[in-house]
């Protein structure tokens, strides 16, 4: 996870210092797993289309890893890029 650098000041006013403040890791929604994953398929020259549908199920079964938020599932962009990895290792995509 990257982090960026953020100059603060002390509660006294008095001097400036830095504080290191993570940076949240990209998600997404299935349906934006699916557009991500197609448009990396262009990317690669692979004449292949997965539907969204899959990433609903995929997620559901716990095939992707994914998390809750306001009630809908989302997919941190690592495990996305792991998923993806080995699904294209299984379907021989190179």
């Amino acid at each position: 996870m990257s982090e960026q650098t953020n100059i603060q000041i002390d509660p006294n006013q008095t001097q400036l210092f830095e504080v290191e403040v993570p940076i949240s890791e990209e998600s997404y929604s299935p349906y934006q797993c699916a557009k991500v994953i197609n448009e990396e398929f262009v990317k690669m020259g692979v004449d292949k289309v997965l539907p969204p549908q899959m990433f609903y199920t995929y997620t559901k079964k716990n095939m992707i890893p994914s998390y809750l938020e306001n009630n809908k599932k989302f997919v941190k962009h690592s495990d996305l890029v792991e998923w993806f990895v080995k699904y294209c290792k299984k379907n021989n995509i190179k």
